[in-house]
């Protein structure tokens, strides 16, 4: 897994991302009540906002939450120190260090996108779910580059650098095979538009503006130097708030069952 953010900012960020709609916890988990009860996993924790979101609707609950990231876990245990039903580990979702038939559901949200190999981390997410166990990732497609402006040479350059950042622009449509393949049974895909607008576009922006200063070593290198890259930076925030842009994203929430 590699993921373009690496940052101890990051977490940061993230918190204030969850201020933004289109990324709300409670419009991904609201049916939380459907969910098997017991064991759950949080297969790329992050700074940990998901186990405390489960964690605080059950607090009998048992979760464990796994990231690649030492920053990112260290960050998790401190802002986690009051829920005492979640343990935080460092590890990598293509070889977990659980038992088969570990978990009674498992949670990963806007992981896959930064994944190199999905699909070998997707069979390892359903040997460690118990037969019957409920899976849902979240995720997104036309991340970056869902929305066209009237610069044709700016258009050019967002297109060239797609598959040079490490993310998967639209992983989302993916997500369905990806489990079927790996021996899930899709159950439910859930797929809702969202189109930024006014205060919400700025902090979507401004958002931006975070995550493309964390990459700016990965953007100079994709665009031949940080001159280049900042200057992409400004444009694209500038395009992205423009009277005339729409910017929208696909979400899509798929669950599925061993």
């Amino acid at each position: 897994m590699t993921y373009a953010l690496e940052n101890e900012s990051e977490a940061e960020r993230l918190r204030l991302q969850e201020s933004i709609e289109v990324y709300s916890l409670d419009h991904e988990f609201s049916d939380f009540a459907t969910f098997p009860y017991g064991k759950m996993l949080d297969a790329g924790c992050g700074e940990g906002a998901v186990s405390r979101f489960f964690s605080q609707a059950d607090s009998s609950l048992s979760i464990e939450g796994i990231d690649f990231s030492d920053i990112r876990i260290k960050q998790a245990k401190n802002y986690s120190q009051d829920f005492k039903n979640i343990n935080f580990t460092a590890g990598y979702l293509e070889k977990l260090n659980f038992d088969n038939n570990s978990f009674d559901f498992i949670v990963s949200r806007y992981v896959y996108e930064h994944l190199n190999d999905p699909f070998s981390v997707s069979k390892e997410l359903h040997r460690v779910i118990k037969p019957g166990g409920t899976i849902r990732i979240c995720d997104f497609d036309n991340i970056l580059s869902g929305f066209h402006t009237c610069n044709e040479e700016f258009n050019q350059t967002l297109k060239s650098i797609e598959n040079k950042i490490g993310v998967d622009l639209n992983i989302g449509r993916k997500i369905p095979t990806l489990l079927g393949r790996a021996g899930f049974n899709v159950t439910h895909i859930r797929v809702s538009a969202h189109y930024f607008f006014g205060e919400e576009l700025e902090k979507e922006a401004a958002n931006y503006k975070r995550r493309f200063e964390q990459m700016m070593p990965l953007l100079s290198s994709a665009l031949g130097d940080e001159r280049s890259a900042r200057k992409f930076v400004s444009d694209y925030v500038n395009f992205l708030t423009h009277k005339d842009s729409v910017y929208f994203m696909n979400k899509f929430v798929v669950d599925a069952v061993k």
